[in-house]
This record gives C-alpha cells, structure tokens and sequence, in this order.
C-alpha cells in the first residue's frame, strides 16, 4: 500500500510541472508604450509626412497600429502614419495599439504669398507720423508675423507696427517682408511750412542791368530801367516781379478804389483803426485788419496782419523820401507777442532803437522813371515800380503796367503806365 500511495503522488507533481510549463509558453507579450519621434509637426498645406514612432516593449507580440485624426479637414493621417495637410490650422495625431495610445500635433500652415500695404503712397511734413496697414495672402496664411524697414531711414523710419515716421524732406520707400515675400509703401516727406514775413521776400533794392547787382540811385548807365515787357523777364531765376497784393503787403493797405491810399500819409496827423485788408499768404487770401497812426515827424507806424491767429502780427515803419534818399520800410515781425501793443506805442523811437537786429528793411530809391525818348524825370523825388500787372491797352493800343509811385508827401497806386515807358523794377523770391 506504501509503495502505490507514492506513486500516484509522484505521478500528480509530474502532471502539474507539465500543466504550469504549457501556460507560461503561451501568454501573449503586449505593447506597454507608443513613443512620437517629436510631439509636434508642422506641414505646408498640400504636403505629407511619414510620422515615426517607437513601441516598447521591441518584442511585444501585436504592433500593429490604428491611425487617426482629431479633424481630417486640417490634417488627414493613413493607416501607416502618413499624415497630408489640408488647409491652415491644428489638429491632434494618434497612434493606438490595443488599450496604449499616444498623440502628437500638427500645425498644417500655408505660405505667405502676397502682402500689400495701405496706403501704397503718403505724403507727410516733418515730424508726422502715418500707420500703414498691411494686408497679408492668402487669408488663412498662419504666420503672418511681418518685418518692417525703410529703405531711407534718414528721409523716414518705420517701427514693428508699421508706423512711419517723417524725418526730412526726400522720398522713401517703407517695406514689410515676411521671407522672400514683401509690400512696399511710398512715402513723400515735405519740409514744414515756414511762415515767412512778406517783406522778407523782397530784394532790397531795385534791380540792376548786371544779374545779382543793384542799383539804388540812378546812374549815366541807366541802371535799373526796364520797359514793362522786359521787366517781366528782368528777374534771375527763382525771383519774380511782383504781383499787386505782394507790393501792397510791403508797402500799406489798398482798398481798391482810391489811387491813392488814404490811410498812410507823411504830412499833418492821422489815425486809423481796424483797417481791412487782404493779402495772399504763401498762396492764400487772408484777411487781416490793420491800426495806422502818423503825426508831424513825416513817419508813417502801423500795426499789420491782425487777426485772430496775430501769426503776422508786425510793427511796420514808413519813412518818407527826402530829396535823393531811398523811401524806407522797416518791419520788425512780432506775432501774438505784441497783440496789446498800440500805433502810439511803436510810434516812439525807442521802440525801435531797442532790439532791432531781427528788424527787416527794404529801401525803394527815388529814382523816377524815363520816356521812351530817354528823357527822365522825377529823379530823386519819386519812385515807380513796375508791379506784374498787365492793364487793359491804351486807346493807341500800347499795352500799360500797373505801378507804385512814393511822391514826398504821399504814395500810392498810380496806375496804367506807358509800357514803353521806363521803371524800376523789383525782385520778390518765389514762394
């Protein structure tokens, strides 16, 4: 009975050796992990990309992979990984394995293919500024991040927002890139208007026969006559003649109707308030008023160009032509600054004794005029200048200018004159 009992005890650890060797031989090794190469990826719309993984464990028995994407409208993905981009946008890749999965994105972008910028053409003064607006294409272009320059930085600058920024006057030519694409903008920069006092745009003197030179007396050459046609060619480039409301802005107030202007006079006392005049200012008709007040000393004072800006604002001299000397004007421009100054104030010498270097002074020589037979006359006791208005012609059919006279006593408007005859002439910068 012993022996029996120990065989059949031996034999069943035998038979359960056997069983437990067969089980182990045949468990199935499992994908533990899935592993990208990178966690993200990006495309060009209309390419495709292979994506590699790595699984772990290498001797897991079933690797196989099922595919797919979060939105097959951005990015599509086959079943061996191969991911192909729709259009601009991002979308989540995942690769599964039974019960393990793992996931990367894909950023499917399109090119930067055109960029214009608004407005293509500008035109600034010193020191101001234009945003310009760029329009990138395609619309759905992801990175539209834009690098911004100036072709001349000197002329103007731009900054990371397109800004642009006028520095002097030239042209330049603004840019915004994005790779090798770019859209330009032209920019004009003009130097600031300048406000110039009228009277600082004439010569001082009349002009000579010789081109640069003088003339403020009448000599044997007869230097500085001109008939009316050839004083309009008289002047050397960028002078002109000049018009009526350029002399009268120098030389006082004219109404229009009177021949002589009534407002300044050398002789007895006068006084004016509030006179009205218009005058053309860097191109434009502005209106001003204008106080006068002259007493026994033969000087004429003025204040000019008042208005609610007092920009013009100037304190005007006129003395009058002794016998062989120039009839002078001197203008001291003083702006808002002298808006409660008076006529009786600027009347006193001391107001201009004081502080004067910036004072402008213009001088018109008494040097009459001549006929066309050569005879002169009013030599050191008028002059006459040639203004570049054309009158209607004479009843012979002579055409006539228009000139001023300065007679001692009074001045004025004298009229249509002789074109024939001869004058000064005067010089004005063009403006």
């Amino acid at each position: 009975m012993k022996t029996n009992f120990l065989k059949i005890m031996g034999g069943g650890i035998l038979l359960l050796g056997l069983l437990t060797t067969s089980c182990q031989k045949d468990e199935e090794v499992l994908v533990e992990s899935i592993a990208f190469e990178s966690s993200s990826y990006s495309l060009k719309v209309g390419e495709s990309k292979q994506l590699k993984v790595t699984i772990s464990p290498e001797n897991a028995e079933n690797k196989t992979l099922t595919w797919s994407s979060l939105d097959s409208s951005i990015a599509s993905v086959d079943e061996t990984g191969t991911v192909t981009a729709h259009k601009s946008g991002e979308t989540t890749i995942q690769a599964t394995a039974g019960a393990v999965s793992a996931s990367c994105k894909v950023t499917a972008y399109t090119e930067v293919e055109r960029i214009t910028l608004d407005p293509a053409e500008y035109t600034l003064t010193e020191g101001e500024t234009v945003k310009l607006t760029a329009a990138v294409y395609p619309e759905d272009a992801i990175d539209k991040t834009l690098t911004w320059s100036s072709k001349n930085p000197d002329v103007a600058t731009v900054d990371s927002e397109g800004t642009v920024t006028a520095v002097k006057a030239g042209t330049a030519e603004i840019v915004a890139s994005k790779g090798e694409v770019s859209g330009s903008s032209t920019i004009t920069v003009k130097a600031p208007v300048q406000l110039v006092h009228p009277a600082s745009l004439f010569a001082e003197y009349n002009v000579g026969v010789t081109p640069g030179v003088f003339a403020t007396s009448h000599d044997a050459a007869d230097n500085g006559y001109y008939n009316f046609t050839d004083a309009q060619t008289a002047c050397p480039e960028g002078w002109h003649i000049p018009t009526q409301s350029e002399l009268y802005s120098v030389i006082d107030c004219y109404d229009g109707a009177a021949t002589i202007v009534q407002h300044c006079k050398f002789t007895g006392s006068s006084n004016y308030t509030d006179v009205p005049e218009k005058i053309l200012v860097n191109g434009e008709e502005r209106n001003f008023t204008a106080d006068y007040y002259t007493d026994t000393k033969g000087v004429c004072y003025a204040l000019k160009f008042k208005d609610a800006t007092n920009e013009y604002l100037s304190a005007y001299r006129w003395k009058d032509a002794a016998s062989g000397t120039p009839f002078e004007v001197r203008v001291r421009w003083i702006k808002a600054e002298g808006k409660d100054l008076t006529v009786q104030d600027i009347a006193n010498d001391d107001y201009w004794n004081n502080n004067n270097e910036s004072d402008i002074v213009r001088q018109f020589p008494a040097v009459g005029y001549k006929y066309a037979n050569g005879n002169s006359s009013g030599i050191n006791m008028m002059s006459y200048c040639w203004t570049a208005v054309e009158m209607e012609p004479s009843p012979t059919g002579s055409a006539r200018g228009l000139l001023l006279y300065f007679l001692k006593g009074n001045y004025g408007d004298r009229g249509p004159f002789a074109a024939s005859w001869c004058c000064s002439v005067r010089w004005v910068k063009d403006n």
